[in-house]
Parts: structure tokens; C-alpha cells; sequence
């Protein structure tokens, strides 16, 4: 107990010195000041491209939720009616997919990206659900 106190106190009284010697450094001359490090302008177009990201992050995330307990459903469905009603199975066809209109370059590569995780995500139901 000793020993830690009498090292507290004298590692008190060397951080002091230092600090002195420093201080008397910068008054007569001897050693220059740095200059603080500039700090970055942020303009109003970086936060625009940033909040796009995020939002685009948290927007596929809820669409891939939803899509993914969707497949789930129609997957077990589908095989539901083939098993037990296979005329109300037959009736059920895909329909061709709407082309996208104009959009800007951000929101087709968006929907680029979801489209091929959406098809990741079906392929991996259909493997989990035997189909």
C-alpha cells in the first residue's frame, strides 16, 4: 500500500515536471506550436449521398423482411396445392413483370441490387422447402 501510494505521488510530481518543461519550451522559442488540425467542411451534397445510403440500407432491409416471409408463404402454398388441390394449382400462372420507367441512376442500381438479392433469397427458400 506504501509502495502504490509513494508511486502515485511521484508519478504526479514527474507528469508535472514535464508538463513545466514543455510549458517553458513553447515560451522562449524553442519548440512551435502545431496548428490545430483543419476540420473538414462538410458540404450539403456529402449528407445528401450519405442519407441516401443509409436510407437506401434500411429500405432494403425492411423490403428483403417482407420479401423473404413472402416467398416463404407462397412456396408452402404452392406446395399445399399441388398436394391436395392440383386443378386450383393449375389455374395459378406467373404474369410478365412491368418494365421500370425513367428513373435516376442511384434508384435503378437500388432496385438492380434488390432484385438480385430477392432472387437469392427465393433460390434459398426453395432449397430450405424442398421445391
Amino acid at each position: 500500500m506504501v509502495v502504490s501510494i509513494t508511486l502515485l505521488i511521484l508519478s504526479v510530481m514527474v507528469t508535472l515536471v514535464v508538463i513545466n518543461y514543455s510549458v517553458n519550451e513553447v515560451r522562449t522559442g524553442a519548440r512551435a506550436v502545431k496548428a490545430p488540425a483543419p476540420v473538414p467542411e462538410f458540404s450539403f451534397r456529402k449528407i445528401e449521398r450519405y442519407m441516401l445510403y443509409f436510407l437506401k440500407h434500411i429500405v432494403q432491409g425492411m423490403v428483403l423482411f417482407v420479401v423473404k416471409y413472402w416467398f416463404i408463404g407462397v412456396t408452402k402454398m404452392k406446395k399445399f396445392l399441388m398436394d391436395k388441390w392440383p386443378k386450383v394449382h393449375a389455374i395459378m400462372k406467373k404474369k410478365a413483370d412491368k418494365p421500370i420507367t425513367r428513373t435516376s441512376a442511384f434508384i435503378k442500381r437500388t432496385i438492380v441490387e434488390s432484385k438480385i438479392k430477392i432472387k437469392h433469397i427465393k433460390e434459398h427458400v426453395r432449397k430450405e422447402h424442398d421445391m
